[in-house]
């Protein structure tokens, strides 16, 4: 089955990486995520601005704006966004599985602690281990 791990975040989450990516621009960061309507009520897709922007305050308020589902794709699924498969591939598990892992384990070790994936009921967290380098 496919499955793709979704981070469950929170306001603390929040308040926690702008402390440690923007302390030197906080308000002005503050600023461009309320301008953009993001913030700690928007924890998930907030985060991923903030770590697409990865402590640019000026990058951040140039993507600030960008649909939610962009920058979700570019902070949390790093390594889908840069797959390019000729069309006609077929779909295998084992890579979708792998690959799936390296993205939810490199968001954990970037976002500062263990989240649980809330797409999953299966599972209260996300695997804890590093995944297999990729091949």
């Amino acid at each position: 089955m496919q499955h793709q791990p979704i981070p469950e975040v929170d306001a603390a989450d929040v308040d926690r990486v702008l402390a440690r990516d923007y302390a030197a621009d906080r308000s002005a960061v503050e600023a461009a995520l309320a301008a953009a309507g993001l913030g700690p009520d928007k924890a998930r897709v907030t985060l991923a601005a903030l770590k697409v922007a990865a402590g640019d305050a000026e990058r951040l308020a140039e993507i600030a704006g960008w649909d939610p589902r962009d920058l979700m794709m570019n902070a949390e699924y790093v390594a889908w966004s840069r797959q390019r498969l000729p069309k006609g591939t077929p779909f295998c598990q084992e890579r979708f599985d792998r690959i799936s892992r390296e993205d939810f384990a490199a968001y954990r070790r970037w976002l500062g602690r263990d989240c649980s994936d809330r797409s999953n009921p299966d599972s209260e967290h996300a695997p804890t281990a590093d995944p297999s380098p990729a091949e």
